[in-house]
């Protein structure tokens, strides 16, 4: 391989590698990931409000290193949440004691899995079970592969029903794109509640300067050595 024909070979490689946040994840784990969701209730006429989750930082639990998400307006207007959750490029973990829980996976379709939770003062499993991948529209895109995951609550009390199901509508690389959820707190009426994407932000990376990539190409070809031929 000539000298010229280096260059432009390892030029093509350093522009088109991708960076380290750019490396395969379930959902976009950088910090300062904004998501905004449309959401209403089944009343008539509905009642609307707007959903915000943000990725506010990274915190070390033990070996793993988590994504801290703020969730504003979940449960309706002025409800504030956090947690924390590590992803690999398909599946998603959350820290529990010692360990931690896997609460969400792509996969065929039938794989099914739980992991121990709570329903306020209430203490038990949630189920999930992914039951299709089809298309979906919400007002942020069109999806051809969304993952349908259906989900229960089975308490540890015998004497408690499992709760009404909820659905989660995934998308690798983007995030949840939509729910239906029949499994509403007390006082919340008019089941089911639906939320579906509306936007998605990301922090905006500086590429590396044009001049710093040739210096970088220029070194790696004199290392090389020899001339064109």
């Amino acid at each position: 391989m000539g000298k010229t024909t280096l260059v432009l070979f390892i030029l093509a490689v350093l522009m088109g590698a991708p960076s380290i946040a750019e490396a395969a994840s379930l959902f976009p784990s950088e910090v300062g990931v904004v998501y905004e969701y449309n959401k209403h209730d089944s009343a008539a006429p509905q009642n609307e409000w707007t959903v915000r989750m943000e990725n506010l930082e990274q915190v070390t639990v033990g070996p793993h290193q988590y994504i801290k998400i703020g969730e504003w307006g979940y449960d309706g207007p002025g409800d504030y949440s956090e947690y924390l959750v590590r992803f690999t490029d398909t599946a998603a973990y959350a820290p529990d004691g010692s360990d931690e829980s896997l609460v969400l996976q792509i996969g065929p379709v039938g794989t099914t899995w739980d992991f121990p939770h709570s329903l306020g003062v209430d203490t038990g499993k949630t189920v999930k079970e992914i039951i299709s991948i089809e298309p979906v529209t919400v007002p942020y895109g069109t999806f051809d592969d969304t993952y349908v995951l259906k989900n229960y609550f089975d308490f540890d009390d015998p004497l408690k029903d499992n709760s009404p199901f909820w659905y989660e509508y995934v998308v690798p690389g983007v995030g949840i794109v939509k729910e239906v959820d029949y499994n509403l707190l007390p006082g919340q009426l008019y089941p089911p509640h639906i939320q579906e994407l509306a936007s998605l932000e990301r922090p905006v990376v500086t590429p590396e300067p044009l001049s710093a990539v040739l210096l970088l190409v220029g070194g790696g070809a004199l290392a090389f050595g020899g001339g064109d031929g």
